[in-house]
This record gives C-alpha cells, sequence and structure tokens, in this order.
C-alpha cells in the first residue's frame, strides 16, 4: 500500500461516501452505508459545498439513507437555490451599472460556472461574486459599489491593498452578498502569465433572465479554474467535482509551463483518487499527497499554514513567480489583506 492509499483508507467513512456521491469509483455506497453516521456525514457535506452533487445523487440513489437526512438535504439545497439566485440578481444589477458607467468588466465562477456546468443556478454552491475590472477602473469600481449600498471590508486601503493581493472584498449593507472585485486574476501575477487587459476583448456573453452576463471564453476559464483549486490545494470537493465536468485533455500547457509538472502531478492524484483506474503501486508527487491530506481536514491548522507556504513555492520552476511570491510574504507582514472590519448592519 503506497502513501496516497493510506491517506485515502484513513478517511472517515462518512467523507468516502460524500466521495461516491460526488463521482468516485473508489469505493461503493453498499460497502460504506453501515458505517456512517448521518450527523457527521451532513457535517461533511456543508464543509465541501456539495449538497447539490448529493441532492442529485439521492434523487436517482436514495436507498439506504434516512428519511430525516434526505429531507435535511433538501432544505440545505432550497437554501443554496435561494442565495444562488439572490447572487445572481446582484450580478446582474451590478453588471448592468458598470454597463451604464462603460468600465469593461466580465465574471469568473458563480453563476456562470453553475449554468455552464450543470445548467442549474443552483447546481454548485457559490457564496460571492468575482467581477474583474481593469486595474485603472478600480477606484471608480469602488465608488459605484457604495452606489449600489456595498461597503469594502479590508481594513487595508486601496492603494496598499493593490500592492499585495488581487482583489476588495465588498458586502452590501444588509450583509447578505459579498462580491469580490478584482483587478487581475492572482496575487502572484506570474501564476497565470497573461496580458490581463486584453481578456476584456475576448469576452463571451451568457444570458442570464434577459441579460448578457460577460465572461471569459471557456478555454481561459478552465485555465484560471485548475490554477484556483490548485492555489488553495483543492480543499473543497465541490471543487475536484467540478473538475472532472471540465475538459481538461485539450488544454495547452504552454502558457503554464512553469507549473505543468506540479499541475501534472496533482491532478494524476486527483484523478487516481476519483476514477480508480492508475497504479496503486506508483509514487505520487508531494503536492499530490498534500493535496488529498487537506480534504480530510475540518481546519487548518498553525503547521498546515506553514505546509502551504512551502506548497506554493514548489509550484512553480519560474524564478520571477518564486521572487514575487517571497515579495509577497513580505509585504504581507505590513498590509494583511485578511484583516477585515465589520459595520452595523
Amino acid at each position: 500500500m503506497n502513501k496516497l492509499q493510506k491517506i485515502i483508507e484513513s478517511y472517515p467513512p462518512e467523507l468516502k461516501l460524500l466521495l461516491v456521491m460526488c463521482g468516485s469509483e473508489r469505493w461503493t455506497k453498499e460497502e460504506l452505508i453501515k458505517a456512517v453516521d448521518w450527523e457527521v456525514f451532513l457535517q461533511w457535506m456543508k464543509r465541501h459545498r456539495v449538497t447539490p452533487a448529493v441532492y442529485r445523487y439521492l434523487k436517482e440513489h436514495g436507498d439506504g439513507v434516512p428519511e430525516g437526512v434526505v429531507e435535511r438535504i433538501k432544505e440545505n439545497q432550497n437554501k443554496i437555490t435561494k442565495r444562488a439566485l439572490l447572487l445572481t440578481n446582484e450580478l446582474i444589477r451590478i453588471g448592468k451599472k458598470l454597463e451604464e458607467e462603460n468600465i469593461p468588466w466580465f465574471t469568473m465562477k458563480g453563476p456562470v460556472l453553475a449554468l455552464q456546468l450543470y445548467n442549474d443556478l443552483a447546481g454548485r454552491d457559490f457564496r460571492d461574486l468575482d467581477i474583474f475590472v481593469m486595474p485603472d477602473d478600480i477606484e471608480k469600481v469602488s465608488q459605484i459599489m457604495g452606489l449600489l449600498n456595498y461597503k469594502c471590508i479590508n481594513k487595508t486601503p486601496l492603494d496598499k491593498l493593490k500592492k499585495v493581493n488581487h482583489n476588495a472584498e465588498f458586502v452590501n449593507r444588509e450583509g447578505k452578498v459579498k462580491v469580490e472585485i478584482h483587478w487581475q486574476l492572482f496575487s502572484n501575477i506570474h501564476l497565470l502569465p497573461v496580458d490581463y487587459n486584453s481578456l476584456f476583448t475576448q469576452t463571451e456573453r451568457i444570458n442570464i433572465s434577459g441579460f448578457d452576463v460577460k465572461t471569459t471564453r471557456k478555454t481561459f476559464a478552465s485555465y484560471y479554474f485548475a490554477l484556483h483549486g490548485t492555489v488553495h490545494q483543492w480543499n473543497e470537493l465541490q471543487w475536484i467535482k467540478d473538475l472532472f465536468q471540465i475538459q481538461l485533455e485539450g488544454l495547452d500547457f504552454e502558457i503554464i509551463s512553469d507549473h505543468q509538472k506540479s499541475l501534472t502531478g496533482i491532478f494524476e492524484s486527483l484523478d487516481w483518487l476519483m476514477k480508480n483506474n492508475g497504479d496503486d503501486n506508483k509514487n505520487h508527487s508531494k503536492t499530490g499527497v498534500l493535496c488529498l491530506k487537506t480534504l480530510a481536514k475540518r481546519k487548518a491548522s498553525v503547521w498546515d499554514k506553514v505546509n502551504k507556504s512551502f506548497y506554493l513555492f514548489s509550484l512553480s520552476r519560474s524564478a520571477e513567480y518564486k521572487k514575487e511570491l517571497l515579495r509577497l510574504r513580505f509585504m504581507r507582514l505590513f498590509y494583511n489583506p485578511s484583516k477585515r472590519i465589520n459595520f452595523e448592519k
């Protein structure tokens, strides 16, 4: 039994069952269900934000699952549906205002990804919106968000935040909607080295409730999604579920060739976890092993955060990427983008 096998076989039965319901072929529902503590199962389901996937699975394979558990999953799915509609309406409202002000913009993930992958706004459990604008427009967009009853919750002033982060967080006064306004793709610009401003001339449109929502081309969105999940160590099963809905086989890794070895190793480990069609005796990459360890953690410890720093450093062979990563780590000692303010509703 190799290291990766030991890791996944140590997963609790509730997490293994969740993986089965999200498409893993490593186990079967029948061999796991008797050992499941359903309260623990529901906790893992929320932790990994896969209620929609479980809900879809149980429509056809609900036998053996207690009726009370099924009802609670339906209740959670109803809440996700209401939140998805609220967030989608806000995306349209913000998009219309940006267009009135002639501000170039597009969105990724959120409602767009739910429609692209599952043809259902509530097909994913998304909890905020990601809107991308040009760097020179961020101050004006911040003012527009204020007019739309939003407040920036980052403690670090915007001019300092731009030096250490790639987005600012806004919450509406009722506290029900969070919007991340991005001025670049990632904090480390060398992670996905493309001409960011050119993306605004290559958008596609998805009609939602009569409004054309702007997003990037599917191929580019796949690059972004793959790197976004990798930066976060694929620590949510929802992202892994989404990954296997996206066709990555045809992607040209040339634009991210410096990261290709790490990404390939991680994707091989995720594929091994979900499809059970690999060599069980193969030695997997350290980054892939770390991702599968993270999947089974409820909350990151201090040591996990230290390990993540080494993980991020090892993702790329690019000297520019490593230099920028060190610069960001140093600058964040003075300007911490994770510090947020509270405000009265």
